[in-house]
């Protein structure tokens, strides 16, 4: 049994707490695992999702939730976001694909377009954290990611890339 008072302490306890979630509740679909070239891409978007949130929420009132790793974890990227940096051209589609994001033909669950632009998404936030390390920034893919959700992928919609469309998911 897994407890937050033990777990705090360690410092992998938010990628732990992640991979304990996945575990214990797949029929709640966090053990989002798609395929890229043959090899697994371990997504966990909702574990991760979860994490966060307790880290967010709670961790200025309660030690236990104040993840060392927190940083650690990957990005959590969903249509508003894919759009955003396919509209600043951080993250670039074949055309035959951009023309079906633009149309909104649905992209199947887990299928390589589907996987593909999820994980360049995380990849690309990955490398723009690091470039923000890098010039002194304490930034992180979550914070990106989060901050790309909250704030622009909430103005300017005109602009913005069509959202992809995955009707059969609950990955986000």
């Amino acid at each position: 049994m897994l407890s937050v008072d033990g777990l705090h302490k360690d410092v992998d306890a938010a990628s732990k707490l992640v991979q304990v979630l996945a575990e214990t509740f797949p029929q709640l679909d966090w053990q989002d695992i798609g395929k890229l070239g043959g090899l697994p891409v371990f997504f966990y978007k909702k574990a991760q999702s979860v994490v966060n949130e307790l880290y967010e929420r709670l961790h200025r009132r309660d030690g236990r939730f104040a993840f060392p790793d927190i940083k650690m974890l990957a990005a959590n990227v969903d249509p508003l976001v894919i759009s955003v940096l396919r509209r600043e051209h951080v993250v670039k589609t074949t055309l035959e694909l951009a023309t079906q994001l633009d149309l909104h033909t649905p992209l199947p669950r887990g299928g390589p377009a589907e996987v593909a632009l999820r994980a360049a998404a995380i990849a690309a936030l990955e490398d723009i954290a690091s470039i923000g390390k890098m010039r002194g920034y304490d930034v992180s893919p979550v914070m990106l990611g989060n901050y790309i959700w909250a704030c622009l992928g909430q103005i300017d919609k005109p602009l913005c890339f069509a959202r992809h469309v995955t009707k059969d998911t609950t990955f986000y």
